[in-house]
């Protein structure tokens, strides 16, 4: 749909995704952050049979409510067909990403540090806490840390050496203990991410 002022739906839900994002959301879409702002407002009218055909399509649609427009649907385009189909679930997607992006950006340090024996612990941790907070937040499944999500660091090689460190990270998004599972190789100064196949 447009709205008064040419402006297009998806520029409206890229701003509620925003708007979540800065207030450190990115597990969901609820209440108010769901809800088009000002005089903003379809310009058509779907029926709740129309919003679930469109919905199980991958799209999510505003619909009128009770006075208001709010976004209805938390899905992706990769639809029914997807392999995983936890990857149907935007709010899935978004968190996925958010833990992605955040360990390779926080994590650059890694090339300046020293090559010592301590060096695998000190990233272990940084990335346990932050994980740990996510699960906190109730932004991983799980009630434990040791369902939501696990941390692995590899063997760091000698000092001087080019010698890659590998960070594995798990962690559960729809339930508890079913980890989506991603490698971080560290070597030289570049930073490759791998997905890890879970069988």
């Amino acid at each position: 749909n447009r709205y008064p002022g040419g402006m297009p739906g998806c520029g409206a839900v890229a701003g509620i995704l925003a708007s979540c994002e800065r207030q450190g959301v990115w597990h969901g879409l609820a209440g108010d952050d769901a809800e088009l702002k000002g005089n903003l407002a379809p310009l058509g009218d779907l029926s709740t049979k129309q919003v679930a055909l469109l919905n199980r399509a991958g799209v999510n649609v505003f619909m009128r409510m009770l006075g208001s427009s709010l976004l209805r649907g938390n899905v992706t385009f990769a639809g029914p067909t997807a392999v995983a189909s936890q990857w149907q679930s935007l709010s899935t997607h978004r968190t996925a990403a958010f833990i992605l992006r955040s360990i390779e950006r926080y994590t650059q340090w890694v090339f300046k540090a020293p090559r010592t024996v301590e060096l695998a612990t000190m990233l272990d941790r940084q990335v346990w806490i932050f994980l740990s907070r996510l699960q906190q937040r109730h932004a991983l499944a799980g009630k434990n840390a040791e369902q939501a999500f696990f941390v692995r660091t590899g063997p760091v090689g000698p000092a001087g050496s080019d010698h890659a460190i590998t960070l594995r990270i798990g962690f559960a998004l729809r339930r508890a203990s079913e980890f989506l599972v991603f490698d971080f190789h560290y070597k030289g100064e570049g930073m490759t991410t791998d997905v890890v196949p879970v069988l």
